[in-house]
């Protein structure tokens, strides 16, 4: 095994050369920092944020010229914020004199915002990164290429990617590739193919996976359904066909999908080498094709997103990226997956860069409707093998008389129909009609689409509408006495934007769009620590397991609403619904709610609730085991909300006991604790912001339920902020942090930005945020501008090439 890990590393190296090219490289205006600015740090700053004290781990004795200076604009931005709130100096050090301060403001203002976006000169991509996938993109690559929902990673003892300084778990500087997860991945490989081959115990492995799998196994294979459950059963090529180009026309198709669109001649010889080597072992068909799989689930073109170079490219030079490389960025920016068939296809064509409004027929999303007495279900089941659109299922006695279908939600203009058979089972689908309808039971402005005169070839079927017919409704109807035969259809047709525009639409839309949530939203709300939250059952009894795990919902829900529903990201300010069960509401003191199951709620003003600041998930993972914390809360909102964290606390600074102090006054309430807390001159800046922020959340109790009084005391959440601005509780809270709705605009757009690049954002990122929180106002905050913007934005759609070539 040793020697095979080298070995692949070695290989690895090949596809892994080249450099790190920061921001740096742009220009960078010059400025009279040197002259007017350095002098003035020195004397008033570097003191406690020089070479000798790094506080906040800020070292102004390394920016010493203009040109250094000049790449320092996110710092810049946070000294702003600092001096402006009275926040620096720190009372306890020598004051600016009169005068001084206004200019230094001047200054860093100039810095931070005369740059001219507009200007070539200050365009750069970033650094060019090389991305392994992280375990959450693994599993879900490995669903979408075998067919079957396995976690792989977990299987075999692989860790979640995230950490301390890897939030999200998708840095690129943070996945390293050591030999013992390498020996997982080779291992993971083994545990996917024993199900898809179905060589595992059938006592281990669950039967949805099994359904799957074996779903999975008659596309891949082209086999009859039953094949695989026969006791003799063994596999091998199409019939008529020779072994060896039935494994070429195989793991042809099979590597283009593995490897983003970017597989090779050579790619595939490689592998057929190792079916060529398995054959002349006397290894069955069956066993060969299984080899040259694992070798496609171990290497580097799977685990890593490598974007090479395109050929004749200077070293350093900066390039639009291609098509293939677009549609894996932006697959796994919104699916942590790999591309579809339909964004490989536009790839092919060199159809997703092009300009200009799209002439591709683009899928209209619609929600499922179907006649009184059959069913219609989305999402996994044995018969649903496709793209994940609508499977239909249709049961009863006599099934002419059952249909199912889509609402577009507004009429349409019908292009094109796309529909797929049970497997096996196409011949069923002869006789079957496609209507289209104003009405939604069909009883008037009926058009007929199509009616399928022969059996469609396994997979998915287009047929082109002779003349585009605009209306709301579409619906299959099966042919008599032959029901259960569809696994899926779709309607497109003509829509507004560009390609690129029409496919993030299409992404945002499907189901795998919840990635975003999952691996985005609740590492940014910090909602991943809910379940090691501080809050006990010995203080709090009610808090149990169900409780958190509904407040996990109703954060994730609200969250994935935004995204399905294209609604305004202001609403995670503040809101009129959120998400609950029956347990949840009555926790909340919400008017009574049906069911275990999550479903949406309105809220009143008296509720209390609406936005992430009145979620008890937030509210609970910023408590403490027996009481609320102020601060914690106060630093939430600071660093999720606004993207500016205070720095850690001093490393000897004391913590807040419990029992009343020796040497102070006897403090009466936990306020005036904090306050005497926050008196020591290293703490009192960051209190200043934090405490008051907190307080102003003090009517939820340690987990989350509203409370008017604390025993027989009533209340204190009336606070001040440094800038002068004094509220007396959430809602006060809410219209603060509204008032300052660009800030949260601008840090919501960094964050999303750094998810999407995979890297740390640097000053050359500076204009693509400025740009995407500017188009996001403008339009009303809605979801999908955020992502669209994020996708348009310079360092998402071009890269610098390596150095060494």
């Amino acid at each position: 095994m040793a020697l095979r890990v080298r070995i692949w590393l070695t290989s690895a190296a090949l596809f892994l050369t080249g450099n790190l090219l920061s921001c740096s490289l742009a220009h960078a205006e010059e400025s009279s920092f040197q002259e007017d600015i350095r002098p003035l740090l020195q004397t008033r700053c570097e003191k406690c944020h020089g070479a000798s004290e790094k506080s906040g781990n800020v070292n102004f004795a390394t920016i010493t010229d203009d040109k250094t200076a000049a790449r320092q604009r996110k710092l810049w931005r946070k000294a702003i914020a600092q001096l402006e709130a009275g926040d620096m100096p720190p009372a306890d050090a020598p004051q600016l004199k009169p005068g001084e301060k206004e200019r230094l403001l001047a200054w860093l203002k100039r810095a931070v915002d005369n740059v001219d976006c507009n200007d070539p000169a200050n365009r750069d991509p970033g650094p060019a990164v090389v991305r392994r996938l992280t375990m959450s993109e693994y599993n879900r690559t490995i669903r979408d290429l075998l067919g079957f929902e396995f976690d792989a990673g977990a299987a075999v003892g692989m860790t979640d990617d995230t950490s301390e300084g890897n939030s999200y778990g998708n840095l690129a500087t943070a996945l390293e590739l050591p030999p013992t997860l390498l020996e997982k991945y080779f291992a993971a490989a083994d545990q996917a193919l024993d199900r898809l081959f179905e060589t595992e115990l059938r006592s281990s492995v669950s039967g949805q996976i099994r359904d799957q799998a074996r779903n999975s196994r008659e596309q891949l294979f082209s086999l009859k359904p039953g094949d695989w459950r026969a006791a003799d059963y063994v596999v091998a090529p199409p019939a008529g066909m020779e072994p060896r180009t039935a494994a070429r026309a195989l793991i042809t198709g099979l590597t283009r999908r593995a490897y983003r669109g970017q597989s090779t001649p050579t790619d595939v010889d490689r592998l057929l080498i190792l079916f060529d080597r398995a054959s002349a072992q006397q290894k069955s068909y069956g066993d060969s094709i299984r080899i040259m799989l694992k070798a496609i689930l171990v290497s580097p073109k799977f685990l890593f997103r490598i974007e090479q170079d395109i050929a004749n490219a200077k070293p350093g030079e900066i390039v639009p990226v291609t098509d293939h490389q677009l549609a894996a960025r932006l697959s796994y920016f919104l699916w942590s997956s790999m591309p579809d068939d339909e964004l490989l296809d536009l790839a092919d064509r060199g159809r997703l860069t092009a300009a200009g409004p799209s002439t591709e027929p683009i899928k209209f999303s619609g929600k499922p409707i179907s006649a009184p007495g059959s069913e219609s279900h989305q999402g996994n089941n044995r018969d649903k093998v496709f793209d994940n659109d609508l499977l239909t299922q249709l049961d009863g006695p006599s099934a002419n008389s059952y249909w199912v279908g889509l609402d577009l939600g507004k009429p349409q203009p019908i292009q094109r129909l796309r529909f797929a058979g049970r497997v096996a089972h196409e011949q069923r689908l002869v006789g079957g009609k496609f209507q289209a309808s104003s009405t939604a039971d069909f009883s008037d402005d009926v058009v007929e689409l199509l009616t399928v005169d022969k059996a469609p070839a396994r997979g998915w079927t287009s047929h082109d509408v002779p003349e585009i017919v605009e209306r709301r409704y579409v619906r299959y109807v099966p042919p008599k006495n032959s029901f259960g035969n569809i696994a899926e259809f779709e309607v497109r047709g003509r829509g507004t934007g560009t390609v690129l525009e029409q496919q993030v639409q299409r992404l945002l839309s499907d189901r795998r769009a919840r990635a975003l949530t999952d691996n985005f939203a609740v590492h940014w709300l910090q909602i991943h620590k809910l379940p090691v939250a501080r809050p006990s059952t010995e203080f709090f009894p009610e808090f149990n397991a169900n409780v958190r795990q509904a407040m996990f919902a109703e954060t994730t829900l609200f969250f994935d609403s935004l995204r399905r529903e294209d609604r305004s990201v202001l609403d995670l300010l503040a809101a009129d619904y959120t998400f609950a069960n029956d347990e949840l509401a009555k926790y909340y003191g919400l008017p009574a709610v049906t069911g275990k199951e999550m479903q949406r709620v309105t809220l009143q003003p008296g509720d209390h609730r609406g936005g992430l600041l009145g979620m008890g998930s937030i509210l609970a993972l910023t408590s403490h085991t027996s009481r609320t914390s102020p601060t914690m809360r106060g630093k939430w909102i600071l660093e999720v909300i606004f993207g500016t964290p205070p720095p850690p606390p001093p490393a000897n600074v004391s913590q807040i006991k419990e029992e009343t102090g020796k040497n102070k006054k006897e403090a009466e309430t936990f306020r005036e604790k904090l306050a005497q807390h926050a008196q020591d001159a290293s703490c009192a800046a960051c209190h200043r912001k934090m405490d008051p922020l907190g307080f102003a959340l003090d009517n939820f109790n340690a987990v989350g339920r509203w409370r008017d009084s604390l025993g027989d005391q009533p209340l204190d959440v009336s606070g001040e902020l440094p800038t002068g601005e004094k509220l007396n509780g959430v809602a006060d809270l809410k219209q603060i942090i509204l008032a300052r709705k660009d800030e949260f605009a601008r840090n919501l757009s960094e964050q999303m930005l750094t998810y999407a690049l995979g890297r740390e954002l640097e000053d050359c990122d500076d204009c693509p945020v400025r740009e995407i929180a500017g188009q996001l106002k403008v339009d009303d905050y809605r979801f999908s501008s955020l992502v669209t913007q994020i996708v348009k934005s310079y360092p998402f759609q071009y890269r610098r090439t390596n150095l060494s070539q």
